[in-house]
């Protein structure tokens, strides 16, 4: 009976922390999951760059989704290079700690650009840079995938680590991204 009741009110313990947020690690990345909209074409905190002659739609999707009720997709009429980004760095870094960077992807008919670009994910610290930076090559993960796949990569920060920056590289066929998180790896 005694054991019983401690095992109750730890349950009860846990599932607290667990749903005021302590229990879970925090996502550093402001409308990851294109939630928030300031246009048709842009979430609120995110930004796009198309390269030279490149054809490229990039709009809120509300169809294919991972979760919630948005997605980011790009769609290229004519390959080139094109750039997802959020719209500042992320400044709650600690120097040492190891953080987890991870999406969520759908694509069709992925290629490399015509300047031979990968499209990818990459992120890096500031102001010491991780070489060679971490990157994640959606080619080579997304090969024979028809659905959404979670995508992810660890770092850890250097010693003077103050920002993490990151961009995602889009350079042919059909893109979709969502849930974008960053976060820092519980006890490493």
């Amino acid at each position: 009976m005694k054991h019983g009741i401690i095992l109750v009110f730890a349950s009860l313990i846990m599932l607290m922390l667990v749903s005021t947020g302590i229990g879970r690690m925090q996502n550093l990345v402001y409308n990851g999951g294109f939630e928030k909209q300031q246009t048709d074409a842009m979430a609120k905190g995110w930004h796009t760059k198309t390269f030279r002659e490149t054809q490229v739609e990039m709009t809120i999707d509300h169809e294919t989704t991972h979760g919630g009720s948005s997605a980011f997709k790009a769609s290229f009429k004519k390959n080139g290079r094109a750039m997802l980004y959020p719209d500042r760095d992320i400044t709650s870094i600690q120097p040492g700690k190891t953080y987890a960077v991870s999406l969520w992807i759908k694509a069709r008919n992925l290629d490399y650009s015509p300047n031979f670009s990968v499209p990818s994910m990459q992120f890096n610290f500031n102001p010491t840079r991780i070489r060679p930076y971490p990157i994640i090559d959606f080619m080579t993960e997304m090969k024979g995938v028809k659905g959404w796949k979670k995508l992810s990569l660890t770092s850890t920060a250097p010693p003077d680590a103050e920002t993490l920056s990151f961009k995602i590289m889009l350079t042919a066929g059909t893109i979709w991204l969502d849930d974008i998180s960053i976060t820092e790896v519980a006890g490493k």
